[in-house]
């Protein structure tokens, strides 16, 4: 019989697309996004590099034929049952940064790192997701395997990509070193 028990508290991970301005410079509604996910999670201590996102035309109708993405993790630690609550939080900031015409200007997606696996939250609803309520699901995205990150048959092809995986693995240390009782390093 196995005895239940509070897992170790897992790191948030933010993929944050964006729709990019008239110019190259950083949209408002980026700079908007970043302060609200500060407030709702704390410092920063990722940021990944911006890159665009060509992987999908998924988000085209609303984000633009090339968006902008930048991965970021948050100091403070957070207990995992809080996925949801996560993800409720997020889906409001895009809800509160939808242009004129009601459409997204950027797409937050929370998941949390924690030691053996990257679980991410959705709304939509597959075979291999688990029901977290409130219309919610958690799919593990990734898994650490052997020194590094493993995708799965239904893992997004970015995430499987050996630069995402890279990027994990120093944010997994990141919070290893928390874990361990060091405290975080925020970026400025």
């Amino acid at each position: 019989m196995s005895s239940p028990r509070r897992p170790q508290p897992a790191k948030v991970l933010v993929s944050l697309l964006f729709r990019r301005g008239s110019a190259d410079d950083i949209p408002p509604w980026l700079g908007t996004a970043l302060e609200r996910l500060r407030t709702l999670l704390g410092p920063v201590d990722y940021s990944g590099e911006i890159r665009t996102f060509s992987e999908s035309s998924y988000y085209a109708a609303e984000l633009g034929e090339a968006p902008g993405r930048v991965f970021l993790a948050f100091a403070p630690l957070v207990e995992r049952e809080q996925l949801a609550r996560l993800k409720l939080a997020t889906n409001a900031i895009e809800d509160e940064l939808r242009d004129d015409a009601g459409r997204r200007t950027v797409n937050l997606d929370p998941g949390l790192l924690s030691p053996e696996n990257l679980v991410l939250a959705t709304g939509k609803n597959r075979g291999h997701r688990v029901y977290l309520g409130q219309g919610l699901f958690a799919e593990v995205t990734l898994l650490f395997q052997g020194g590094g990150y493993r995708s799965l048959p239904w893992s997004y092809p970015d995430y499987a990509a050996p630069w995402c995986g890279e990027m994990l693995l120093h944010i997994r240390k990141i919070l290893l070193r928390q874990l361990a009782g060091h405290p975080p390093t925020p970026e400025p």
